[in-house]
């Protein structure tokens, strides 16, 4: 269900127009399931904007996660990594986390208060992502040198049990208050991970005024990469064994829910017209893409309108 609901959370976003429910950074919790998520997240995750690319320059996911975990181990990012830690570490010491730890906890309230809404747009909206995944895979059935083929059946691969619920976890320690963890073992994943979200804010931040966003992606991906990093090596003390062991399978998947991330972002981008489609395959998988993203859309609506009128 992780999945379902960092949706629900963003589309309900766009669609509140009362200033209370959900703020951009929510965007952020899909992101980090989908490309982390990842998510993207979910890292899910979050479409964010890139160049206007052609068939022909696609890259898979695997591949460009593959490329960006290379250049990180060899130290490429190690200068902007400082300096996101250096605005972060300015940023905390100048008591300016309070309005992203706000909006964290505001995000964790209404979670509770949307649950049942959440649970219904869950029951329907999966089935229609197994319909949607069918049509898919049908539509590059038999096509093995194909980049887009080779992301569609990225993105409708499923995981494990395990994995969701380690997923759920990841997704979820943003709801939680800086120490108010259960253990301090907790408590130090939250700070990692509200200290990434910073950094992610961050990073869109400086392009949102103006510098260069060439390398924006991968710059998005050495962030989750080393938020994975730290949490794994933080958890080599922990006392909690549970936790450990999250830790240890989120690391062990991480790289193939990067890759996931990429590969909804591109074809997400692809239905949505950030792609041009250039052939009669992008035209069907983003034609079949888009018609699934409407209903979601639509499903969002209605149980946004049945859930204010419930209440007034």
């Amino acid at each position: 269900m992780f999945l379902f609901n960092s949706i629900w959370f963003i589309m309900l976003a766009s669609l509140n127009n009362k200033g209370v429910i959900m703020k951009k950074t929510l965007s952020l919790t899909l992101a980090s399931l989908l490309c982390a998520v990842s998510p993207m997240a979910a890292d899910t995750a979050a479409v964010t904007a890139v160049e206007q690319l052609q068939e022909t320059k696609l890259i898979r996911g695997a591949d460009f996660v593959q490329a960006v975990r290379a250049k990180y181990q060899a130290g490429e990012y190690k200068e902007f990594l400082m300096k996101m830690d250096q605005d972060y570490q300015a940023a905390k010491t100048e008591s300016e986390l309070e309005g992203l730890i706000a909006i964290r906890s505001e995000d964790a309230l209404i979670a509770v208060e949307q649950a049942a809404d959440m649970d219904r747009w869950n029951a329907v909206a999966k089935g229609w992502m197994q319909e949607r995944n069918k049509d898919l895979l049908e539509a590059v059935e038999n096509l093995n040198d194909s980049v887009l083929a080779d992301k569609v059946r990225s993105l409708t691969t499923s995981v494990s049990s395990d994995e969701e619920k380690a997923i759920s976890y990841f997704l979820d320690l943003r709801k939680i208050l800086p120490g108010a963890g259960k253990n301090s073992d907790e408590n130090r994943l939250v700070e990692i991970d509200l200290a990434s979200e910073y950094k992610q804010i961050h990073l869109d931040s400086q392009i949102a005024m103006g510098q260069s966003n060439v390398d924006r992606r991968e710059k998005q991906l050495a962030l989750r990469i080393e938020k994975m990093d730290q949490m794994v090596q933080a958890s080599q003390s922990f006392e909690d064994q549970e936790l450990k062991k999250t830790v240890a399978l989120l690391s062990e998947t991480a790289d193939s829910r990067y890759a996931k991330g990429i590969d909804l972002t591109d074809i997400s981008n692809l239905a949505r017209g950030k792609i041009d489609a250039s052939n009669d395959l992008e035209k069907k998988i983003a034609s079949i893409f888009s018609s699934y993203q409407g209903k979601f859309t639509d499903l969002t609506k209605q149980m946004f309108d049945q859930s204010s009128e419930a209440k007034n």
